[in-house]
């Protein structure tokens, strides 16, 4: 369905024309192909196509005149000789630059671009690096803004013995420094400066808002605003996700937007929000499903505080908990030209079904074009250790396609692309580009603590349904995360190197301090894990169903009282995001996570401060364990920093994760989200006025 109404979009908007600003002629235009929309716009400039091509005769004629003089054609060769010898300067230079730390960006002089619309083989383009790194944020003047921001960030790591690369530590077996360590200090230091820096004042947030990118804040700024200090909101300058999510749709006009916003709003399994005069209603698309009316509810409910001073707009939302939307990298790439240039995507532009799988939503010179999807296996060799840096960077299924196998919701897929479609998702992957909602689901405001000391046992807990896909024979299901992690803890044959405890290195090197630890004892000493019921989303008939549940291990269920006692609790995505971390994080338990899903709050907590990050393939998480709990004896724990982190962790979710902090995300949300909507774009933009002050304490 979602094919057939992308498909339909381009006959319906193929007629409409800019209402936020009349079209332009931009200097350079005379050296550009005329395509029809741009044809149109030289006519309307009064340059039609005759001037044009007379225009082109007389340059070509005066360039022919030049290149017949001997001396010109000397001196040209002489400028391509230099200009070579930089650029190979300058390719070699930039290979020797750190990797970026938070976006992973290219920093070569270009890259390989097929244009739009072709397929695999045809003729390609040359794309400038800085147009790929701009598509692949999402966020051009976000990016510029914030590298002095991410040089700082790296700053933590300088100097230090363990390198760091597309957001990963690379562990260097032969420093006498544990990695966890290095990973601590520094997560603290990125977090405290990230804590100092937050604005306290409304004239301080505009600023940073105008930095970060380079346009005003949307009107109703100031009612937002308030509403942060009133209800004492934390971080109230991250929102990088909602930036990322929404700059694509300044490249469609208003009145384009709007139109694809009234036909995907017929689309089967949504619901539509939409706030006129303050005032909310909806409507609804979808099976009369008790899930789905919770999603509605849920939603409402985040709104209905702050409806009154939200602009009229409407808002799309998939019922289900899994993305709709994916742009293959050209469109994203001619999103990014067009909003470079100040221009409008044409109204009758149609992308949908131009590529298929999820290498196409990559640039060319990431390692999943390059290298595919295939994937060996988890790397346990001592050298080949990491730990998570920044998990949003370690998300990106672009620079780390392992992920692909690893995880249900893209493994064995080949999704066709989409349009940018003005659907609003709960959960989504980087490669995605729904906007992201909030999914209040399974909040719990009233979690009591108990104590460190009373949490007696050391065990790695979880317990779950076997969800993240459909499994069946001849489905690639037995890599994803639930199943595992499963496997992984009922082995009973084999060994595994583990990073020894910092108290154990006794001044040795990190390579010479690695244990090796038979899986027969290591398991059971470390995991509590288990499936609970029967195995589900799974083939009976082809024997899938009775496989899973021979295989892997099955225990009784653990309530929220007895979870609590446990020291270390592991959490893992099902079929999308996992709705449980707010609970989890709130019980003072040290969390350990492993997700490929950003979520409305990534931007605003901090690994190896409030949880412990945990690689979507576990080769991680033996180490990680070690550190926190010792070896198989009991002997090197480190307890007081688990404890430090599960408690930080507990603190960080009364404070950023109530139902205030959810709603304070959404009515900015829908701010920026009634600014594109909106007839005059430039009439939507806040102007501050210092009557309108508040300050935060």
């Amino acid at each position: 369905m979602l094919r057939s109404s992308t498909l339909a979009l381009g006959a319906t908007l193929a007629s409409t024309t800019s209402e936020d600003r009349p079209p332009k002629l931009r200097h350079g235009d005379h050296h550009r192909p005329l395509t029809s929309s741009r044809l149109a716009r030289v006519e309307e400039a009064g340059d039609g196509e005759d001037s044009y091509q007379k225009e082109l005769r007389h340059r070509r004629h005066v360039v022919l005149g030049w290149l017949r003089n001997p001396v010109i054609r000397k001196r040209l060769l002489v400028v391509v000789v230099s200009v070579a010898a930089v650029y190979v300067f300058l390719a070699t230079a930039a290979s020797m630059l750190p990797v970026d730390l938070v976006d992973g960006a290219d920093t070569g002089g270009g890259v390989r671009m097929k244009s739009a619309g072709a397929g695999a083989g045809q003729a390609h383009k040359k794309v400038p690096a800085g147009k790929e790194h701009r598509a692949r944020g999402g966020t051009t003047n976000a990016v510029a803004a914030r590298k002095n921001d991410r040089a700082a960030e790296q700053a933590a790591f300088v100097g230090s013995e363990h390198k760091v690369q597309n957001g990963r530590l690379l562990v260097n077996t032969n420093s006498k420094q544990h990695p966890i360590n290095q990973l601590i200090s520094s997560a603290n230091a990125a977090w405290d400066l990230k804590v100092a820096k937050q604005s306290k004042t409304l004239k301080q947030a505009v600023d940073e808002y105008k930095r970060r990118y380079r346009r005003q804040p949307p009107a109703g700024f100031d009612k937002w605003w308030a509403y942060v200090v009133d209800n004492n909101v934390q971080m109230p300058d991250e929102y990088d996700q909602i930036e990322r999510d929404m700059r694509p749709f300044y490249a469609l006009q208003s009145k384009d937007l709007r139109e694809r916003i009234e036909l995907h709003s017929a689309d089967k399994d949504t619901y539509t929000i939409k706030i006129k005069d303050g005032r909310i209603s909806t409507t609804a698309q979808y099976k009369d499903e008790k899930i789905h009316h919770a999603r509605l509810r849920s939603q409402l409910q985040l709104v209905q505080d702050v409806a009154q001073w939200i602009p009229d707009m409407k808002a799309i939302y998939t019922v289900h908990d899994t993305p709709l939307s994916l742009i293959n990298w050209d469109h994203r790439v001619e999103i990014a030209d067009r909003l470079e240039e100040d221009e409008y995507l044409d109204s009758g532009l149609n992308v949908a079904g131009d590529s298929e799988g999820w290498a196409f939503a990559c640039p060319p010179s990431s390692k999943l074009r390059k290298n595919g999807e295939k994937y060996a296996g988890p790397n346990w060799d001592v050298e080949a250790k990491s730990f998570i840096v920044s998990h949003y960077a370690d998300m990106d299924v672009c620079e780390h396609p392992e992920l692909i196998a690893l995880t249900g919701i893209l493994a064995g897929k080949k999704p066709l692309s989409t349009n940018l479609l003005p659907i609003f998702a709960i959960s989504k992957t980087r490669l995605h580009s729904d906007i992201l909602g909030v999914p209040p689901e399974r909040y719990n405001g009233h979690v009591e603590l108990v104590p460190w000391e009373k949490k007696t046992n050391t065990h790695l807990l979880w317990r779950g349904a076997n969800t993240g896909m459909h499994y069946g024979a001849t489905l690639p299901w037995r890599e994803t995360q639930r199943v595992r992690l499963m496997g992984m803890s009922a082995e009973r044959t084999g060994t595994v190197d583990v990073i020894a405890p910092p108290s154990a290195m006794k001044a040795k090197t990190v390579g010479e301090a690695v244990k090796r630890m038979a899986k027969s004892s290591a398991n059971p000493h470390y995991f509590d894990v288990g499936f609970v019921g029967k195995a589900i989303q799974c083939e009976v008939e082809d024997g899938t169903c009775a496989e899973i549940d021979r295989s892997y291990p099955f225990k009784t269920r653990v309530n929220p009282a007895e979870a609590d006692r446990y020291k270390f609790i592991v959490d893992i995505d099902g079929n999308a995001w996992s709705a449980r971390f707010q609970r989890l994080v709130a019980s003072g338990s040290l969390i350990f996570k492993a997700t490929i899903m950003p979520e409305w709050w990534t931007d605003r907590i901090q690994p190896w401060v409030h949880y412990v990050p945990v690689k979507a393939d576990f080769t991680d998480l033996y180490d990680s364990l070690a550190f926190f709990s010792g070896d198989v004896e009991g002997k090197g724990a480190e307890d007081e920093l688990a404890k430090k982190i599960g408690l930080a962790g507990r603190d960080w979710s009364l404070t950023h994760f109530r139902m205030e902090d959810m709603t304070a995300y959404v009515f900015r949300m829908y701010l920026e989200w009634a600014r594109l909507q909106a007839p005059n774009r430039g009439a939507m933009n806040f102007v501050y006025d210092p009557s309108m002050e508040r300050e935060r304490e």
